[in-house]
């Protein structure tokens, strides 16, 4: 409301070229993008912190369908197919979504029937 009432005096004073104005709202667009992205990767972060306590707690059981893994844990950062492991025929993995080298891993294999048949757990560094 107080941006509002900011933008509504500055227009009534006529001390802001509608050029200045444009600009203005360029910088309330970049400042409110910013917001969404520091608000995703805090929920990427709370998720891969849940997926930490079900392996820290030996939680996380094989059997899940990778259906409930992604509602519970999001998406993945990397999703493979392997082709000379069975019964293991995809994995995903997951990581601090800000830590792009040495962060904590957490690797989830699944079957044909998207069934969680194993999980790997990689210590960051």
């Amino acid at each position: 409301m107080k941006r509002i009432i900011f933008f509504i005096a500055i227009f009534m004073c006529g001390c802001i070229s509608s050029e200045d104005m444009q600009g203005l709202m360029t910088l309330k667009s970049v400042a409110n993008s910013q917001a969404q992205q520091e608000k995703f990767v805090k929920a990427q972060e709370a998720r891969f912190q849940k997926l930490l306590r079900y392996v820290e707690n030996n939680k996380l059981n094989t059997g899940q369908s990778k259906r409930w893994v992604l509602a519970a844990f999001g998406q993945p950062h990397l999703l493979k197919e392997l082709k000379d492991d069975p019964p293991k025929v995809e994995y995903i993995m997951y990581r601090h979504p800000d830590e792009f080298f040495g962060s904590e891993r957490v690797y989830l294999y699944f079957d044909n029937d998207d069934t969680l048949v194993d999980w790997r757990y990689e210590e960051g560094y």
